[in-house]
């Protein structure tokens, strides 16, 4: 029996810039990327695609302040990047991480889509604009 997926699986690839005191202009950094990041996914669900965020979801459970947990983290990261149909990356920032993860994605032919997003609200205008080939949830 053939398992059918009913959704595209996007990797959203955002910045997380998490600092060790989270502090005025750090704390207010943070709060922005994960603002992006939710605004995306939320998109992406509403557009009907699964959003893959690890930094939405692994950092409810893993202290990206702990070593061990970061190396777990990414591993956990790449686990999802390999399960997804495409990446998203979001926002104007190419961090070391989100580097290495779009290196990732295109050796092993996961098409790599840029969205670069100053405000979290122009994703539906960015996303509106080209949807030649685009997939609606099946109904």
């Amino acid at each position: 029996m053939e398992n059918k997926r009913m959704f595209t699986t996007v990797y959203v690839c955002s910045p997380y810039r998490l600092e060790k005191q989270m502090d005025g202009e750090m704390k207010r950094t943070w709060e922005a990327d994960v603002k992006t990041a939710r605004m995306a996914c939320r998109m992406l669900a509403k557009l009907g695609y699964m959003p893959l965020s690890p930094q939405l979801y692994f950092c409810r459970f893993l202290s990206s302040l702990d070593e061990m947990e970061q190396v777990d983290y990414r591993m956990l990261a790449q686990e999802w990047l390999m399960q997804a149909d495409e990446m998203w990356l979001i926002g104007d920032i190419l961090t070391e991480e989100m580097a290495k993860e779009v290196s990732l994605a295109r050796s092993r032919g996961i098409p790599v889509r840029h969205l670069g997003l100053t405000e979290p609200g122009n994703l539906l205008e960015i996303v509106t604009s080209d949807m030649s080939g685009w997939r609606a949830i099946p109904g």
